[in-house]
């Protein structure tokens, strides 16, 4: 196996396994190539951070061709990248399932480390499954579907201005189509002294929370509001057995989807976050 960098050259050969989201906003890509058979098997998408640290975003082998070494010699490919660029480190935020899909071992295998305080566990719980009160229709919470880009803006600066969780501010700095537009609300009350996000996406039929925050002085009333609106709408048009999956979504969200299941919330998995320190 050997690793190459993808470019315009050769990118049709690799890229059309990686998400389009991930083209747009990785930038660095490598290719795992089969000298044998002379055929591309893997693809490792990587971002470039504001620390100058690299984040691993998307790393496939095709089944045929795991546990070959396709994925470790795209890792290896990154490291030399990193030193090339004096990069301060790599990271990796993987997503894992209760049965290993083979990337934990190959990024410890591979001298990448985690913190268990950096680690969380991943819930899911089926819609017919979740109590929620009626859609509150009001004019303090809308649906991504019934505002404006203009609007979607102004929320973004309004979030900055309550000095609401930074790490929510991504989210308005990406493509808002990125989001579901259905199921996704904002929530922001007349005094705009509170406000709140729930933003999901479509994922094979399921749909998983992206960000659940919440700011200001009632910030509870703004996290039961957003629930019971998305969850409410999902109910009047989803099959029930839908999944809904919370992964990394933070105690708040696992905590309220637990109470409207009545505990019927199950844990599917596990995030870990990965480092490798780049040493000069």
């Amino acid at each position: 196996m050997i690793a190459t960098l993808i470019t315009k050259n050769n990118r049709q050969q690799f890229l059309q396994a990686v998400p389009r989201t991930l083209l747009k906003n990785c930038d660095v890509f490598l290719g795992a190539i089969d000298e044998d058979e002379d055929v591309a098997c893997g693809v490792l998408a990587a971002e470039a951070l504001p620390d100058h640290s690299l984040a691993i975003r998307f790393i496939y082998v095709a089944e045929e061709y795991r546990r070959m070494g396709a994925g470790t010699v795209m890792i290896e490919a990154l490291k030399d990248v990193a030193y090339e660029i004096e990069a301060t480190g790599l990271i990796c935020l993987h997503e894992a399932g209760n049965e290993s899909d083979g990337i934990d071992e190959l990024l410890t295998e591979t001298l990448f480390y985690s913190n268990p305080d950096d680690s969380s566990f991943i819930y899911s719980v089926s819609l017919d499954q979740l109590e929620a009160g009626r859609e509150m229709k009001h004019m303090m919470c809308f649906a991504l579907s019934d505002i404006s880009d203009k609007r979607w803006k102004s929320v973004g600066d309004k979030w900055r201005k309550l000095k609401g969780d930074p790490s929510v501010l991504h989210a308005f700095e990406d493509d808002r189509k990125d989001y579901d537009q259905d199921y996704s609300f904002i929530y922001i009350d007349k005094s705009e002294t509170s406000m709140g996000l729930l933003l999901v996406y479509e994922n094979a039929g399921n749909y998983e929370i992206d960000t659940f925050q919440t700011a200001g002085k009632n910030a509870d009333v703004a996290g039961l509001t957003l629930i019971n609106n998305a969850v409410d709408r999902a109910k009047k048009n989803l099959p029930g057995d839908t999944r809904i999956i919370a992964e990394a979504a933070g105690e708040k969200v696992e905590k309220l989807l637990n109470g409207l299941s009545g505990g019927a919330m199950v844990c599917v998995g596990k995030t870990t976050l990965y480092y490798f320190d780049i040493e000069l």
